[in-house]
């Protein structure tokens, strides 16, 4: 399960705008542990394959953690000293060469606050089911007075259980809460998405339909998407979507503005 933090800003003014006024509606938050360091991928009880695998993580930085760690059967793998921040909450990505076997991964903080353990089978490719097949040669007897007997025993083919490797399980693509923070006849759309390789906002209501890609992803991505001119407040509905290996996820929220006049 995973949890996302992030800030909404809720006001706005400048010269010549008024002030825009936000009612924003959040997706749901899940929480994957009680601590305020947490894994995002892999999940618990998740099969991969040996090799590089990224490890996603989140922490809440508002107590001053500078760094995160990641450990694999309590032995230190990998330390990432340059989170990337966005208001309270930092996001890392840690690479850890997997081998063959069932390990349990956690990710500390330098603060001393740990996630919970998430459990992975590091398993190879399946193998392909193999047949042996054994035959006795016949044997002859000679019995006296010419007599012959001819015995021939054949032993059946003996098929091996074929050997499966559990299912490899890809997350879909997470998207967090999506900010909305109006600009000059514009807003500016803030969310961290993972396990996605491309994400886009598109923003309806009040006469608009703009789709923007959102930028950087995996990451805290954001987007400015241009508004027309209108002499009345409306509301605006912001949906987000993301793709990734593990599939499509999407999120919608709403805006009330009341800015960029005609």
């Amino acid at each position: 399960m995973v949890w996302w933090k992030v800030a909404l800003p809720v006001a706005i003014a400048g010269s010549g705008i008024a002030a825009a006024t936000l009612a924003v509606v959040r997706s749901d938050d899940t929480v994957d542990a009680t601590t305020a360091v947490w894994i995002d991928t892999p999940a618990d009880l998740a099969s991969v394959h040996p090799g590089v695998v990224v490890v996603q993580a989140h922490v809440d930085v508002s107590s001053g953690i500078e760094s995160l760690t990641l450990t694999v059967d309590g032995d230190d793998v990998i330390t990432d000293e340059q989170l990337e921040v966005n208001a309270d909450l930092a996001y890392a990505e840690l690479e850890w060469t997997a081998t063959a076997g069932t390990h349990e991964l956690r990710v500390v903080a330098d603060d001393g606050s740990r996630s919970g353990v998430r459990t992975v089978f590091v398993v190879a490719p399946g193998g392909e089911a193999t047949t042996t097949s054994t035959t006795i040669a016949a044997t002859t007897t000679t019995v006296p007075e010419t007599t012959t007997t001819s015995t021939t025993t054949t032993v059946p083919p003996t098929t091996a259980a074929p050997t499966t490797a559990p299912p490899v399980t890809i997350a879909k693509p997470t998207i967090g809460s999506i900010a909305v923070t109006p600009g000059d006849c514009s807003v500016t759309v803030n969310v961290n998405i993972a396990n996605a390789t491309s994400a886009s906002v598109r923003v309806t209501g009040g006469g608009n339909d703009t789709t923007v890609a959102l930028t950087p992803v995996p990451g805290a991505a954001s987007a400015i998407v241009p508004l027309v001119g209108s002499d009345v407040d409306y509301t605006l509905t912001v949906a987000v979507s993301a793709t990734g290996p593990g599939g499509v996820s999407t999120s919608t929220t709403n805006a009330n503005v009341s800015f960029c006049k005609p």
